[in-house]
């Protein structure tokens, strides 16, 4: 399930004729990344997230966006985390929380990723 190998290509046009702003191609790119994250694969959901950042057109975008985030970092993907945090930070798709940002950065900074660590100290 998800993004096969023979299928990726296509998905990659479409991801980047989504952040173009081709309304058709983000539905076609959201719906690989929404089967390979619902699939168990993080990373793809974190994909999913930042393509529905950049998917402007689509209804409840920074909403859906949040929830991939949320999704990703809940199963361990750090950069998933280090997405969500700046959710929290932005206010994209929930309200503003530092605290939640900075525990989120904090966590994936301990965890190995060096970006939440940089992103933490200029929070």
């Amino acid at each position: 399930t998800g993004v096969s190998q023979s299928d990726y290509h296509s998905v990659e046009v479409h991801t980047s004729n989504c952040k173009q702003g081709h309304k058709g191609s983000c539905e076609k790119a959201i719906e690989s990344y929404k089967s390979a994250c619902d699939a168990g694969k993080m990373e793809k959901c974190t994909e999913l997230g930042r393509l529905y950042q950049a998917a402007a057109s689509i209804p409840d975008a920074l909403t859906e966006s949040f929830k991939a985030f949320l999704k990703a970092c809940d199963g361990g993907h750090l950069k998933g985390c280090r997405n969500l945090a700046a959710c929290y930070a932005k206010g994209k798709g929930v309200s503003t929380d530092l605290e939640k940002a900075k525990k989120l950065y904090k966590s994936a900074c301990e965890k190995g990723d060096q970006m939440s660590c940089l992103k933490g100290e200029n929070l």
